[in-house]
């Protein structure tokens, strides 16, 4: 049983990825919830901003009644009225107010009580009598607002009492230029929508004034709370003196206003968005998601690590306890004076300046390994190098720290072998473990050393290390340049070797911008093959054979 803090050491991952497990989904129904929330919301918005957009219309549109009826108003103060009216905001398109009247009509009462009808022009000037129109009447100039015409009625004052204008509104005009502009005006901002608009007489539902497209009626506006009063004209948007002059019809709205949303328009704005919100959560939560589990990878990578540092501690201290037990125990005969005579004693002597030779090339091939992995860079001397020259050191060397110096080594070096820019040292051990490798596990059988240019440039050098012993079984050949590996024919005949000699192989390889493979070869046997590239420039070598 270990201690509570191992075992939570042990199942941390473990319980963190179950953890995160459990979140994530409750944060994706959290954040699915919440995106149905933020629809509704945004249909609540659309349907309120709809419905301000409605008596904000409402409002303009009056405004620009109240500004035509001004504007003929002015028409009296030029006749010696003080009260002239303040200039008017611009309407939509730069259309002036006078210009939205299709007919101004000048009436005067003459005494008899009849009524005196002359077509105003466009200066202003009373123009040609004309009959008076059947609904114009001494009750008409009695309101304000003539909206079965429609028109306005704008009374004189003072001297010009029994004096009216009667201004015909031109509604082709105002339908086609202007109500638009200030529908779009006023529904601006928000959700993008498309919308549908209808206006029509408060009297008379069924009698269509304007309708954005065919075929509308206000029942299709029911589901909707977004009918606004409208064809009023009001004191507040007059000066003073001006209001005085309206009648109390005025402030009577004669039509209704309805906007909605088109059909399906609002779900299909509001679902986008709500698409939108989903795929922004779903990217924060794939974030997250990705985030932890590189989180918990790196843990794991991190954990593989140490393990792997405390394997390579424990087998360095086995392959280096081995050689020095061997050279403790001699050492310990020669001491206690054990040994019978010189023979023996130069027998004690060869064990120790073969495991001391053993020793110092493992310990060598694994602060090799471990500079190379760490930084290549920094660990390698590079310059331009003679391969045939190195290859000839190797095979020394390895002849002198195995047991099977007669095992005969072929080199075949290609004449004018080009040279490589390379650590000549780190090369050096590479091929000696190489020939060495070959020499433990070749059963005494020759060994082939060769190298050659792989192309006609001499882009490549080839350095292949031949054995002809029972061969590296197919299972293994992934792991052979693993450090420490042993294959099992090598476990099993107890042949010596620490496992690092091939792992330096395949770090030095890279280290030097090239490669490593091994591979079986026919009737029996095992070639490695490093590939070098080439620094371009030929050194003469001779080809011989060594035993």
């Amino acid at each position: 049983m270990g201690t509570p803090g191992a075992w939570f050491a042990r199942r941390g991952t473990l319980l963190l990825v179950v953890a995160i497990g459990l979140l994530l989904p409750a944060l994706a129904v959290l954040q699915y919830r919440w995106t149905g929330e933020l629809t509704q919301l945004e249909q609540l918005r659309a349907r309120n901003n709809l419905s301000a957009a409605a008596y904000q219309f409402s409002t303009q549109f009056d405004a620009m009644l109240a500004g035509i009826y001004a504007e003929f108003h002015d028409r009296f103060a030029d006749e010696g009225s003080d009260d002239v009216h303040a200039p008017l905001p611009a309407l939509p398109g730069g259309v002036r107010h006078e210009e939205l009247a299709r007919q101004v009509l000048l009436v005067d009462r003459l005494p008899d009580g009849s009524l005196a009808v002359h077509e105003m022009g466009t200066g202003g000037d009373a123009g040609r009598s004309v009959p008076a129109p059947a609904w114009l009447d001494a009750r008409a100039l009695q309101r304000t607002l003539l909206d079965e015409v429609p028109a306005l009625v704008v009374r004189g004052s003072g001297p010009a009492q029994n004096r009216w204008i009667v201004v015909v509104l031109d509604m082709d005009r105002i339908m086609t230029d202007v109500l638009p502009a200030l529908i779009a005006g006023c529904v601006e901002g928000g959700i993008p929508l498309a919308y549908d608009v209808l206006i029509n007489r408060d009297d008379e539902p069924a009698r269509v004034l304007y309708e954005s497209r065919a075929g509308l009626a206000a029942t299709d506006f029911d589901s909707w709370i977004t009918m606004a009063p409208l064809f009023a004209v009001h004191g507040r948007d007059l000066s003073p003196v001006t209001a005085r002059g309206l009648m109390p019809d005025a402030a009577a709205h004669r039509w209704r206003f309805f906007i909605k949303g088109q059909e399906g328009a609002l779900e299909a704005a509001v679902g986008a968005a709500r698409l939108r919100n989903l795929g922004i959560g779903a990217g924060v939560l794939a974030l997250l998601a990705l985030s932890v589990g590189l989180l918990v990878a790196s843990v794991r990578r991190e954990q593989r690590g140490v393990r792997d540092q405390l394997e390579l501690v424990a087998r360095m201290s086995h392959e280096l306890r081995t050689p020095l037990a061997t050279i403790t125990c001699a050492g310990e005969n020669l001491a206690d004076d054990v040994v019978d005579g010189p023979v023996e004693a130069r027998q004690y002597g060869r064990i120790i300046q073969q495991e001391g030779r053993r020793l110092n090339k493992t310990i060598a091939d694994i602060l090799l390994c471990c500079r190379l992995q760490i930084r290549a860079d920094a660990a390698l001397n590079l310059a331009p190098t003679d391969l045939g020259g190195v290859i000839d050191q190797a095979v020394a060397d390895s002849l002198m720290v195995t047991s099977a110096g007669a095992a005969p080594i072929e080199r075949v070096i290609e004449p004018r072998l080009p040279q490589v820019m390379a650590d000549g040292e780190a090369l050096r051990v590479a091929i000696k473990n190489l020939v060495v490798n070959a020499i433990r596990h070749g059963t005494g059988g020759p060994i082939r050393v060769s190298a050659r240019a792989s192309r006609a440039d001499g882009g490549e050098i080839v350095v292949d290390v031949e054995d002809e012993g029972p061969g590296i079984p197919e299972d293994e050949l992934p792991r052979v340049f693993d450090s420490f590996f042993r294959g099992r024919m090598a476990r099993d005949g107890q042949v010596e070797g620490s496992g690092i000699g091939l792992s330096v192989v395949y770090h030095v390889a890279r280290a030097h911008g090239g490669q490593v493979r091994a591979a079986r070869v026919q009737p029996h046997g095992t070639r490695f093959t490093l590939v070098l590239p080439a620094l371009g420039r030929p050194a003469a070598h001779r080809s011989d054979s060594a035993a």
